[in-house]
């Protein structure tokens, strides 16, 4: 169930680390979750609103945050197109910030 474990549980986890002073707190959502109107969102969001879901946990954990002491943090990550296959390596990797590395 995407609501309960992409949006409900994000949020429910990002307070409880908070509220325990865990030092960092990370998500792994979904490439393309600020684009809802790209072909990509509308599609996977088929599948049990798992976009949407993915928006709102994102939310929730921002929430969660907001007023959290400076020693603890989080960090969201947005993976695309993962596959099994022959590793690539670290050098393979690509860090931005937004979507706009996936193409979305």
């Amino acid at each position: 169930d995407a609501t309960a474990v992409d949006a409900v549980a994000a949020g429910a986890a990002a307070r409880a680390c908070v509220a325990a002073g865990v030092n960092r707190f990370v998500l792994i959502s979904g490439a393309g979750v600020t684009e809802p109107a790209s072909q990509a969102y509308r599609f996977l969001n088929l599948f049990g609103r798992r976009m949407d879901s993915k928006v709102s946990g994102e939310e929730g954990v921002r929430a969660a945050y907001a007023s959290a002491p400076d020693n603890v943090c989080y960090t969201v990550i947005r993976p695309s197109g993962l596959v099994d296959g022959a590793r690539k390596g670290v050098g393979a990797l690509t860090v931005r910030q937004a979507d706009g590395a996936a193409g979305w």
